[in-house]
């Protein structure tokens, strides 16, 4: 026999005693493989739930910015109109007034000059 007789003797003697205790670690290896997978999946539907009421936040706020922003142009609306109508007001006080001012400058012209 040769070298590899022997070992191959060695290891027929060592196999016996040796079968459980490596089927026992490669079952708690599967085990764990399997374990560490069930935690992922777990830990990523946990992460996607996460995600999906994070969603839902920002949806609520959007909605809740449109509304605010809709008013907000209604505010304007509001606002814009209200100033439109205050200045056709001045124009108007404006106008009355720079008749009135020519209205007097003529009277006082007209009494300057009538009394010449």
């Amino acid at each position: 026999m040769g070298l590899w007789g022997v070992l191959l003797e060695i290891v027929r003697a060592v196999t016996p005693h040796a079968a459980p205790h490596v089927a026992k670690v490669v079952v708690d290896a599967a085990r764990e493989r399997m374990s560490s997978r069930e935690k992922q999946e777990d830990s990523a539907a946990q992460e996607i739930s996460g995600l999906i009421c994070r969603l839902e936040l920002l949806e609520q706020r959007a909605i809740a910015a449109d509304q605010r922003a809709a008013q907000a142009e209604e505010q304007l609306a509001r606002v814009q109109a209200e100033q439109t109508r205050k200045w056709a007001s001045v124009r108007l006080w404006l106008i009355a007034l720079l008749a009135w001012n020519a209205a007097l400058t003529g009277l006082v012209i007209y009494f300057a000059l009538a009394r010449k």
